[in-house]
């Protein structure tokens, strides 16, 4: 197998064996593609590392079954490891993998030609990603779009300032390449969540492409690790001003600050610097009658009342949220 011809995906498990199967198979069958599995699991105590044993044995040239030998878990720690191991390896082409999605059978092979497209011989950090279909446990469909069910910027469109602190990337819909891969693994701590920081990579100092096509069965069965939620649903009042606000910006916007004061720190940032990211990266270390200042920019929907004393609020806090990262 010519691996420079050929997409690795990360795999990252725990307790799956429910829709396992159909994952994997979707991901073997894929079409006119060169496809192998890397997958890691978490500490299963259902079937998952049996069946995925199962399957290496019935796919050898497909299937790699990595081992944990950290004591870190969850999410983030499964796919910065599986992202250490894919440094190892001699593919050029990577995808991330959830246990419980299915895959349509010409994901990679688009997503591989509008990377090929995009990547014209040069060597640039490059990650394409596409939109998804959400459908319930069984499969049926909830919504065409998860881009219009959840509310998301359009992402072509999708820019700085917002940039910052909107991610509009999901880890399953992605592929990226090498020069990519190498740039942002391994991940650093204090991350959010592995996608938005290979997204953040690839918007600073590459491209970062969308290909406006839903390649995926993402699947809602309740105990998915982030999930979907229906923007009619976000906007609600209890969940918009007590359970969105209080989390997304008490918790998670903090995180989207380190992050971004992450990527400034980088030796080559310097030459792809953006007043929007480095204002952003700086928030913190602002004084407050600056911080407040900027809320309008970094926040244009704040219209309501309700929501600029809020902004107002968090933005008086926001050196200690993020000092407690």
């Amino acid at each position: 197998m010519d691996n420079k011809q050929s997409v690795a995906v990360l795999l990252a498990t725990y307790n799956g064996e429910k829709y396992l199967a159909e994952q994997l198979d979707s991901i073997i069958k894929q079409k006119n593609i060169n496809v192998h599995i890397i997958a890691r699991d978490d500490g299963s105590t259902d079937k998952t590392v049996t069946m995925l044993h199962e399957y290496s044995k019935k796919y050898a040239h497909k299937i790699t079954v990595i081992s944990k030998k950290s004591n870190e878990n969850g999410h983030l720690a499964n796919f910065s490891a599986l992202c250490e191991y894919a440094l190892t390896t001699s593919f050029e082409y990577f995808c991330f993998a959830d246990q419980d999605d299915v895959w349509h059978d010409n994901k990679l092979n688009l997503l591989l030609s509008r990377l090929i497209k995009a990547q014209g011989g040069s060597s640039v950090p490059l990650l394409v990603h596409s939109d998804m279909r959400v459908v319930d446990e069984a499969l049926s469909l909830i919504d065409p779009s998860f881009i219009n069910y959840q509310g998301l910027p359009e992402p072509d469109n999708h820019d700085f300032p917002l940039f910052c602190h909107q991610n509009v990337v999901t880890g399953c819909a992605t592929m990226f390449n090498r020069d990519l891969l190498e740039v942002a693994a391994p991940l650093p701590q204090g991350l959010l969540v592995h996608d938005y920081w290979f997204a953040l990579n690839a918007k600073v100092f590459g491209k970062l492409i969308y290909e406006n096509s839903s390649l995926i069965d993402y699947r809602q069965h309740g105990v998915n690790s982030i999930g979907a939620t229906k923007v009619t649903v976000q906007r609600s009042y209890v969940r918009s001003y007590i359970y969105k606000m209080a989390l997304r910006y008490l918790k998670i916007f903090p995180s989207y600050v380190h992050q971004c004061k992450l990527i400034t720190q980088q030796p080559s940032y310097r030459q792809y610097a953006n007043d929007y990211l480095d204002a952003f990266a700086k928030l913190d270390q602002q004084s407050l009658f600056t911080r407040i200042r900027l809320i309008p920019i970094y926040f244009p929907n704040a219209n309501s009342l309700m929501m600029k004393v809020y902004f107002v609020f968090l933005m008086i806090i926001l050196p200690v949220l993020v000092n407690r990262k």
